[in-house]
């Protein structure tokens, strides 16, 4: 019986699936920091994107994580940074400053989720070879099994 995998797993095993994913998690994440400007305002026009951030690191790996962050970041400079709805920025160091630092975070977050997948792999991998040492342990009990009843009817 073939093992089919999901539709998660064909997605995100592409490349053009996991830049998707990235795209979409920076505009999902942008909606939910539109949905919070009446409570924030001006502060922190970055907030919500840490989360879509952390998600593509766990899940799409390191390049579609940093496309989203670089997506992000574009679109919350355009339609949260003062003067909004504009490439204009009045406070060019503030904008600056927040903007690498948003970054480097970002970048921080990326390397530890691949690092946390690339772990994950080792695991997956050492725990396939020990299901597959399990199986021969099973088979050698069997044979031994066999042995044994086939001695038993001969004495």
């Amino acid at each position: 019986m073939g093992t089919q995998d999901s539709p998660w797993r064909r997605i995100s095993g592409s490349a053009l699936g996991r830049y998707s994913i990235a795209a979409a998690a920076a505009a999902i994440a942008l909606l939910a920091r539109w949905l919070l400007d009446p409570l924030l305002g001006d502060f922190t026009p970055y907030i919500t994107l840490f989360l879509a951030v952390a998600f593509l690191a766990m899940y799409t790996g390191f390049g579609s994580c940093l496309f989203g962050a670089v997506l992000g970041l574009l679109g919350a400079t355009y339609w949260f940074v003062p003067p909004r709805g504009s490439w204009a920025i009045f406070d060019v160091k503030g904008t600056i400053v927040a903007s690498v630092v948003y970054l480097i975070v970002c970048t921080l977050i990326a390397l530890a989720g691949e690092r946390v997948r690339r772990s994950k792999a080792r695991l997956d991998i050492a725990l396939g070879k020990l299901g597959n040492r399990e199986e021969e342990l099973r088979k050698a009990h069997e044979q031994l099994e066999e042995r044994v009843q086939q001695r038993t009817r001969e004495l």
